[in-house]
């Protein structure tokens, strides 16, 4: 970092959740906007690094979420200040802020791993960067280290007191990011009277306790030093003063009183505490829910008298909505119409709120409803939209309770043009007898009608945003009576592999050339599934029967929205770059969800009639690798495919396209379609030349190897590399039960494990040596005394450290030619890839995930052998994931991190993004032929 010309006086550390944002403004009321600079992660970031070469003379404050040793180092002299707060009510408002976020495009790992699974306080704190995350920020500094240590608690105080110790002028506190988490007060109030959790809570992060402890002492300690001085105010100072003893008298105090409330919470364990004041019929309500919905169905209710609903209206030039019920302001954000936008964050677009000029008398006395009703949401007719935006609030609808279901119908008409009775399409009746809903039940509300009470629930799924947990137990009883529903459907549909295409739809949305991949996976016995063809009930039949699922993007996936979960592999193929809104929706719902090759392979060409819409077509930049991915995932052989054949199809569909959107316009108009045929072309030009290398490559590989490889376990893939270099001698590292070890046609073989699982004395020779110990005793003590090996087999403790360990140590044992075989470099899912077996365990069954595998944090080996040991080269298998190492320099190398502790802190998120690069999976005799050609010329 250079500082050269920096004047920098200011180090604020901001602890998340501690008034951060308020200090940060009183900063830049203080020194001025130009003289304070922000280091947050992401984006911030990398501004920072812009930022600061060009404002550094200007810059008197750091202030962000950083460690405070970031910056003392370079500027020792700057005085370092900090804001804490009380460990626990600083984790439970860190916990509800994070919840209250959506899923899409979280960076941190930890927020997605507590959005999506919607785990507990207890697990959230315990959390490696969640643990003690005030000690950790302050790098385990005592608190006489810092210039000022400030209280969250008595705010206004501490920064009057630091206002006159720095000789600031006068400023406005202005407080920011209030939780909105629905009724997080009373949330606050239940897990405070839980006191063996709060004990479990301190447990977890005594250092924290002890260091905001040791703060509030060092406080009294100066205010009571300050109050000899006459020169201060005396009132305020006792003020201050008397606040913080009442503080600590609570700290001192707790944990009599934690035992005191366990008592009586042991006494009341029968009682109802629910405390939720509600009108009777909602109560009702809850209780006939009771054993539907998993969770305080009273805090998803909210009641408006004499509600007005206003047909939604969409301003297509900013893509903004309004309409819905008029609400009041008080409305917690949960009960109002969200989806996700393009950043992740929640869109509300119901944005209509109680206003003096909102006036009754505007109702037509016809469109004033008497009785009770449930709020079932947006309608607007679009099947994918119905049914992740319309569905999902009538978990709450009791027909002996309320009169009926109220939808707010979206019309592209200003509100002043009167809209004729709206009629719902024909499937959704349908849709609504599997819920066991009369149709005859449902009003739209086409343009204002008012409700006498009107009950909005909280939505269960949110588009953009995904299920919510509690929401599962009312799925899983509509899954039910799904299979009660379509069993005699059923009867002749088993083990089914359906195809989703669109390529009868082309004026819809389509992917060029999708009719060639649909004709290969016909021919492996899918189904090419047209849900139109059917009515909904026989849609649902053939979608529970389903072993395998590979659907072109597109709306009819989204029956998957009655469904739990079903055990099921699917796979996208995308036709838009911005792919993510399918992922909440499908990903926790089935066995394996994938993206056929990757959403940057995707290009939009356009549509006929515009620009871009959803009626565009698309085309995939290399095909091939969806057929590699869709391989790879195990959904199709897919041998005959030939990419000529392929790109025929291509041309013939893009000209399709063109001719029938042309017939539709007018001439002004049809500059679209040419625009469509010049993109086309410059696109497809620029890759064809490799499009033509890998198909020779395939015919070559074919003429060559005439009879397909049986790659599929670990030890055919093992016994094909010992063919590459002519192996005489083998170790492998992590043998448990020998199955791998034991099929190895090797002639000099060693197996090192900690505990064999298996009678070695069975295998054992002269020539096969079994040893009972760890690998770092094995390196230390007996690797020595065996020739060098030709062969290295990883997989023993599945984490970084270690397997970085075992690679580096085998350095020694091994020679020019010498080949290594990492496994589980590739984690299928976030648990996987936890280093912790426990935690693998705790969050699969958390997140239902029927695959057991623990894969640990070995990718990260492959991460650090790309940036420190730029002499071997490496590549990864399909399937399974495991990375092949030998001995080639690598052209062009450069470090992608540099640092082995920035390695190690990789997470799972990480490994996604380097997928199509650092982790690309290779075809298994591309990557025997390399070797080959590379041993050659050494």
């Amino acid at each position: 970092m250079n500082t050269e010309g920096s004047q920098l006086e200011i180090i604020s550390v901001h602890v998340p959740k501690t008034a951060g944002t308020a200090f940060k403004k009183v900063l830049e009321q203080v020194y001025g906007f130009e003289s304070v600079i922000v280091d947050y992660p992401g984006a911030h970031r990398k501004r920072f690094n812009n930022q600061w070469e060009a404002r550094k003379s200007q810059i008197k404050v750091i202030h962000g979420h950083f460690g405070v040793n970031k910056y003392e180092k370079y500027f020792p002299e700057a005085k370092k200040i900090a804001w804490i707060r009380h460990p626990i009510h600083r984790l439970i408002s860190h916990y509800f802020f994070w919840l209250n976020h959506p899923l899409n495009k979280i960076e941190n790992t930890s927020q997605r791993l507590l959005v999506e699974n919607q785990i507990s306080l207890l697990e959230f704190a315990q959390l490696p960067d969640i643990k003690n995350i005030t000690s950790r920020f302050l790098n385990r500094r005592e608190v006489t280290d810092f210039y000022f240590v400030g209280i969250q608690e008595l705010f206004k105080e501490d920064l009057n007191e630091l206002k006159e110790q720095l000789g600031w002028g006068d400023f406005d506190i202005e407080y920011t990011n209030k939780n909105t988490y629905s009724n997080y007060e009373k949330k606050i109030q239940n897990i405070l009277s839980e006191p063996k959790l709060i004990h479990k809570l301190e447990e977890i992060n005594s250092d924290d306790v002890e260091f905001y402890q040791a703060a509030l002492k060092n406080r009294e300690e100066r205010i009571n030093k300050e109050k000899k001085s006459p020169k201060k105010n005396d009132k305020n100072i006792n003020n201050c003063s008397d606040k913080l003893t009442k503080i600590r008298h609570k700290l001192e105090t707790l944990n009599s009183r934690l035992k005191q409330t366990m008592v009586l919470l042991e006494e009341s364990q029968t009682q109802d505490s629910s405390g939720q004041v509600s009108e009777p019929e909602i109560q009702e309500v809850s209780k006939n829910n009771q054993n539907k919905i998993d969770g305080e169905n009273d805090s998803r209710l909210f009641q408006i008298q004499n509600a007005i609903v206003e047909r939604f209206q969409i301003f297509r030039g900013r893509f903004e909505f309004a309409g819905g019920p008029i609400f009041p302001n008080n409305i917690p954000g949960v009960f109002r119409h969200r989806r996700g936008d393009s950043g992740g964050r929640p869109k509300y677009v119901d944005k209509n709120f109680q206003s003096a000029n909102t006036n009754d008398s505007q109702i037509d006395n016809s469109k004033y409803y008497h009785g009770r009703y449930i709020y079932g949401g947006f309608f607007n007719g679009h099947f994918g939209h119905v049914l992740t935006e319309s569905i999902h609030r009538l978990w709450a609808f009791n027909s002996s309770t309320y009169d009926g279901i109220v939808f707010a119908v979206l019309s592209p008409r200003p509100r002043r043009v009167s809209l004729p009775t709206y009629t719902p399409p024909q499937w959704f009746d349908q849709v609504l007898d599997v819920m066991g809903i009369p149709g005859a039940k449902c009003i739209f509300v086409s343009d204002r009608g008012m409700f006498e009470h009107l009950v909005i629930p909280e939505a269960g799924s949110e588009l953009l945003l995904g299920i919510k947990e509690w929401y599962r137990p009312y799925l899983e009883r509509l899954q039910e009576r799904i299979l009660n529903l379509t069993h005699n459907l059923r009867k002749n549909l088993t083990d089914l592999k359906l195809f989703l295409g669109r390529s009868h739809i082309p004026l819809n949305g389509s992917v060029a050339g999708e009719k060639y991949l649909e004709s290969l996976l016909v021919d492996e016995g899918y189904i090419s599934f047209k849900p139109e063809n059917y009515n909904f009930l026989e849609q649902l039949s053939y979608l529970v029967n389903t072993k395998k699922i590979i659907f072109t993007e597109g709306s009819a996936i989204y029956l998957l929205e009655l469904i739990n979960y079903l055990d099921t592999d699917i796979a996208c193929i995308p036709r838009r770059g911005n792919n993510q809104h399918f992922y909440p929706h499908i990903y926790n719902k089935c066995n394996k969800y994938i993206v056929a090759g990757n959403v940057e392979n995707c290009e939009q060409l356009g549509s006929y009639n515009m620009e871009k819409g959803g009626k565009g077509i698309s085309i995939s930049k290399r095909p091939y690798e969806i057929i590699e991915s869709l391989r790879d995932g195990k959904f199709a052989l897919l041998d005959n495919w030939d990419e000529n054949d392929f790109l025929d199809r291509e041309k013939s569909d893009i000209m399709s396209y063109i001719i029938q959107g042309y017939n539709l316009l007018e001439k002004g108009q049809t500059l679209h379609c040419l625009n469509i045929i010049d993109k086309y072309l410059k696109m497809r030009n620029a890759s064809l030349k490799q499009s033509k290398e890998n198909l020779a490559y395939s015919k070559f590989n074919t003429m060559k190897t005439p009879q397909k490889l049986d790659l599929s376990s670990r030890s055919s893939r093992i016994n094909k590399l010992a063919t590459v270099n002519q192996s005489s001698t083998y170790l492998e590292i992590g043998v448990s039960k020998g199955s791998t070890f034991n099929a190895i046609d090797v002639d000099h073989k060693v197996a090192v494990d900690p505990k064999f699982r298996f009678n070695t004395e069975e295998y054992a020779t002269e020539n096969i040596t079994f040893l009972e110990v760890t690998s770092d005793e094995f390196f230390r003590n007996h690797a020595k005394s065996f020739e060098r090996f030709d062969l290295i087999y990883l997989d023993g403790l599945h984490t970084f450290e270690q397997t970085f360990r075992d690679f580096c140590a085998s350095l020694s044992c091994a020679h020019t030619k010498t080949i290594w075989l990492i496994d589980d470099t590739c984690p299928g899912s976030y648990a996987q890839a936890q280093s912790s077996l426990q935690r693998c365990r705790q969050l699969q069954k958390i997140s239902g995930e029927k695959n057991n595998s623990w894969m640990g944090d070995v990718f990260k080996v492959v991460a650090a052998i790309h940036d420190f040991f730029p002499q071997y080269s490496f590549a990864t298998f399909p399937h399974h994931g495991q990375t092949v190492v030998w001995n080639k320099w690598r052209v062009d190398f450069e470090p992608k991190w540099n640092s082995l502790e920035t390695i190690s802190r990789l997470e799972y998120s990480d490994f996604v993004e380097l997928q199509g690069s650092l982790f690309k999976r290779e075809a298994y005799e591309n990557i025997f032929e390399i070797i080959r050609h590379n041993f050659a010329q050494s």
